[in-house]
C-alpha cells in the first residue's frame, strides 16, 4: 500500500489522513467502558440486621443514671472491663444511636497486626469530663494512641 499521494514540504498527506481516519473513528465509535458488578446497596436498619463480622464496628449506647456514651469498638475485645463498666454500674446494649452535632468524644487505636479502634461520645449528663479523661489514661497506658478534639470547648 502506497500512502505517498502529496508530499507537503517533506511529510506525506496520506499519513495525516491515515490518522484522522483513526482519530475519526475513536470520537465516533467510542471505546465501552466496562461497568462494575452490582454493588448492594441496601443497609440494614437494626443492629440485629448487620453481619456479625468481627472486623466490623460494634455500636453500643451506654447508661447510668441520667448519663450517656455511645461506644463504638473494632477489635477491642476488653474494652467493658478497662472502662470499668460494670464496676461504676453502666448498663450497655449494642444499638445505633445518632450522633449530636459537636458532641464530645474521643478515639484510641493501635495497630498490634489488626487495626484496633475504639471511639467513645459523651451523648448526655453532666460532669463528663472526669470519666472521659480516665478512660483515655487507661486506653493510653494499653499502649493506644488516643485523639481529642482540641477545637471543642469541652476540653479546655
Amino acid at each position: 500500500m502506497n500512502l505517498k499521494i502529496f508530499t507537503i514540504s517533506g511529510h506525506y498527506l496520506g499519513i495525516a489522513m491515515l490518522l484522522s481516519v483513526a482519530w475519526g473513528n475513536l470520537i465516533l465509535n467510542p471505546l465501552k467502558a466496562q461497568t462494575p458488578s452490582k454493588i448492594p446497596t441496601i443497609i440494614p436498619a437494626a443492629v440485629d440486621d448487620l453481619p456479625n463480622d468481627p472486623n466490623q464496628l460494634k455500636t453500643w449506647y451506654c447508661n447510668q443514671g441520667n448519663q450517656g456514651i455511645l461506644v463504638e469498638v473494632k477489635m477491642v475485645t476488653n474494652w467493658q472491663e478497662t472502662m470499668e463498666m460494670e464496676t461504676n454500674q453502666w448498663q450497655c446494649q449494642e444499638q445505633l444511636i445518632n450522633i449530636p452535632d459537636n458532641a464530645v468524644q474521643f478515639s484510641c487505636e493501635s495497630d498490634e497486626n489488626t487495626i484496633n479502634l475504639i471511639t467513645v461520645t459523651w451523648l448526655k449528663g453532666n460532669e463528663g469530663k472526669s470519666p472521659l479523661k480516665n478512660w483515655i489514661n487507661t486506653f493510653e497506658n494499653q499502649n493506644m494512641a488516643c485523639t481529642i478534639d482540641l477545637t471543642n470547648p469541652f476540653w479546655n
